[in-house]
């Protein structure tokens, strides 16, 4: 069983952590706890993350970067027969290498065809490669037997076979896969050590309001595969996802359906074929992928904050007809700080405008809001004859004073600057300028500031 005090102090130790200014209240936990636990903490057996060992494939992104990495299709290139290319040159002979010979060379030696190990595609070439009497080439035919026909170096090709085989002898992975709807897990959805991130990130993310939508949901779960090493994040550590998507299930009395979200880094099958097993377990039978899918549809909040379509829509086995076909993926956002339900939000906030004002105007000409976000990064302006802000678009025509000295621009010329060290361009009036040491990008068109 959970500890809600522990809960609440852990979203609140990562708020730290990331530099968000307000803290949670009681009302945030139970908010979440009431929305999860009529459905989703019953069919999670009162447990808030459910894990299981597996075994996968390494992805063939991944492969691929590797192989890339290790520069092993240049030394393929490399290895060919000589008679392919022009004396003198790196580029294949025309004259003796047809269009089709070509692409399918071009295709032995790019790292994405190797990481899949075998051709994706038939090819017929219009006439015999030099040395090589087949002409027609399969598609699934094994790289490796393309290669054996195409080097002659038998020495170098043994060689680049036994490198080539050390990337699929280490493809083969172990891991714990996750299905979680812990509030720290949602949070760190897109927070972790593995390179990659979304618009959900808590520091930085475009659309981060989604973390209060999706904590909220009495339908999504949260599921990622956990890497080797927990992340650390200024000394908060939790779970580090190296893979991560969402699940929810279909609103309705019984639970037949349930449809798993966009895959973050990278697409994986394998990975959402134990998911589903997962599920299965969880559900009581099998599931199956519903060919049906475009027939659901997904429920979000009026701003649309999170809308990741239904493509993979899984059905129970043996439902003989269409039952409630809404996925409610998040009908609500939730203020992360007082735990109210609002709509009335930016999509770079995690809190309602009652706890942290979002915004601290409208822009006058187009009526935009400029956000806290904005000001931060000094991107809106504030026009004297107007006693008005004008948004950064509708801004840049409306400047009447220099933003270093004061002075009135009215009559005197203006030039827009870049000081170093600063993410936003200013305007200031020509003495400023003469004033500083800098120089005038001549591509950009603008003057480079040093302070």
């Amino acid at each position: 069983m959970y500890n809600k005090e522990q809960l609440l102090n852990q979203i609140n130790d990562i708020f730290e952590a990331t530099g968000n200014e307000k803290q949670a209240t009681w009302n945030v936990i139970d908010e979440w706890e009431a929305r999860k636990q009529n459905r989703l903490l019953n069919l999670l057996n009162q447990e808030l993350i459910i894990e299981k060992e597996i075994s996968f494939s390494k992805p063939e992104d991944e492969i691929a970067d590797e192989i890339f990495a290790a520069k092993l299709p240049e030394r393929i290139k490399n290895a060919f027969r000589k008679e392919f290319f022009n004396e003198d040159s790196n580029n294949f002979n025309t004259s003796v290498v047809s269009h089709t010979a070509k692409l399918m060379l071009h295709t032995v030696t790019g790292g994405y065809a190797l990481a899949q190990g075998k051709l994706d595609r038939d090819y017929i070439l219009e006439k015999p490669l030099p040395g090589v009497k087949q002409t027609k080439f399969q598609k699934g035919t094994k790289i490796t037997r393309v290669l054996r026909l195409l080097i002659d170096d038998k020495e170098e090709l043994e060689k680049i076979l036994v490198e080539y085989s050390r990337f699929f002898n280490q493809a083969k992975l172990k891991g714990t896969l996750c299905i979680s709807i812990h509030p720290i897990d949602y949070l760190t959805a897109s927070l972790n050590k593995c390179n990659w991130r979304s618009c959900f990130n808590l520091v930085s993310g475009e659309w981060k309001s989604s973390l209060g939508g999706l904590m909220a949901s009495p339908y999504t779960m949260i599921a990622y595969l956990k890497a080797k090493d927990d992340m650390d994040y200024n000394g908060f550590v939790w779970n580090n996802k190296q893979w991560r998507t969402y699940i929810t299930i279909n609103a309705g009395q019984n639970i037949n359906y349930f449809h798993i979200g966009k895959h973050y880094p990278y697409c994986n099958e394998e990975l959402e074929s134990q998911l589903v097993s997962m599920m299965s377990d969880l559900l009581g039978g099998e599931f199956e992928l519903c060919k049906d899918s475009y027939a659901f549809y997904t429920e979000v909040d009026e701003d649309g904050f999170y809308d990741d379509g239904v493509e993979n829509v899984y059905a129970r086995v043996g439902l003989e007809e269409l039952e409630n076909n809404s996925i409610p993926v998040a009908e609500d956002v939730m203020c992360l700080c007082c735990g109210d339900i609002y709509t009335n939000c930016d999509s770079n906030t995690i809190y309602c405008d009652d706890c942290y004002p979002s915004h601290c105007a409208c822009c006058y000409e187009c009526g935009d809001r400029i956000t806290r976000l904005d000001v931060d990064n000094g991107e809106y302006y504030y026009a004297e004859d107007t006693d008005s802000y004008y948004c950064s678009y509708c801004g840049e025509g409306r400047v009447r004073y220099c933003e270093c000295c004061g002075y009135d621009l009215e009559e005197t010329p203006v030039h827009e600057v870049q000081v170093e060290g600063r993410t936003y361009l200013e305007y200031w009036c020509e003495d400023c300028i003469d004033k500083t040491i800098h120089t005038y990008d001549e591509e950009q068109e603008m003057y480079i500031i040093k302070e």
